[in-house]
């Protein structure tokens, strides 16, 4: 039978306008502006700058489209950056591994732990050959840092036991940097390392270890909001 009652009108959709989200993993950390890292491998290599936007993605949409799109730049800058660093330019190896961590921020982001772990891998091979080998001590916060997001990459897939390793060997580091070099500068990454190691230890039942971790982490930071006037840090130290 013919229907009785007018057919709805359909709504037009709503047309919103585009959002650009933030870069961010899920525990704040930043990660850079991929045209940036595009734009430094494109001028290492000679090529024409005007070029660079061709490789971005457009960026509008939730942030997993966001995130993909980054990652599509990254992975052009990697390989130039990769490219050449295979022709001999190890003045580049630097920033490599520094593209390396971000790149990896971008997958843990997109819940791509493993993928995140293996460009920590090929960072920690970049710093610690030019920190062992080449003697380049001063470059050996940064291996402290890749240890530390690597550790927090390896607990998120359960791997508790490795975590504690490579916060140890972080700990160790920053101790070194901090306490007999006097990079004092340092002293926050040294408490986040501790307490970081503290959260590994306790999970794995080692009560006693993770407090004297806190109460390690809780005196540096105490020196440093109450002592320095680094009043910024005070919610860390709560």
């Amino acid at each position: 039978k013919e229907y009785s009652r007018q057919t709805p009108a359909v709504p037009e959709p709503t047309r919103h306008a585009a959002v650009t989200q933030d870069r961010h993993t899920r525990g704040r950390v930043q990660w850079d502006d991929p045209r940036e890292w595009l734009v430094r491998a494109f001028e290492a290599a000679g090529r024409d700058l005007a070029t660079v936007d061709a490789f971005l993605l457009p960026r509008a949409g939730s942030r997993k489209v966001q995130a993909i799109a980054d990652l599509a730049a990254y992975e052009e800058a990697r390989c130039i950056f990769e490219r050449l660093v295979a022709e001999e330019r190890k003045d580049l190896e630097p920033q490599l591994a520094k593209l390396y961590m971000e790149k990896a921020f971008v997958h843990e982001n997109s819940d791509d732990i493993r993928g995140a772990v293996a460009l920590y891998d090929m960072a920690i091979t970049i710093i610690e050959r030019r920190v062992g080998r080449e003697g380049r001590w001063e470059l050996a916060d940064g291996l402290a840092k890749v240890c530390n997001n690597k550790a927090n990459a390896v607990s998120a897939l359960g791997d508790k036991r490795a975590a504690v390793a490579l916060y140890e060997r972080a700990v160790a580091i920053y101790e070194r940097l901090v306490e007999q070099e006097g990079r004092r500068e340092l002293g926050n990454e040294l408490a986040a390392a501790c307490m970081n190691m503290g959260n590994a230890v306790c999970e794995l039942g080692d009560k006693c270890s993770a407090v004297a971790l806190y109460d390690r982490s809780i005196a540096i930071r105490e020196r440093l909001v109450e002592q320095e006037g680094k009043r910024e840090l005070a919610r860390d130290l709560a």
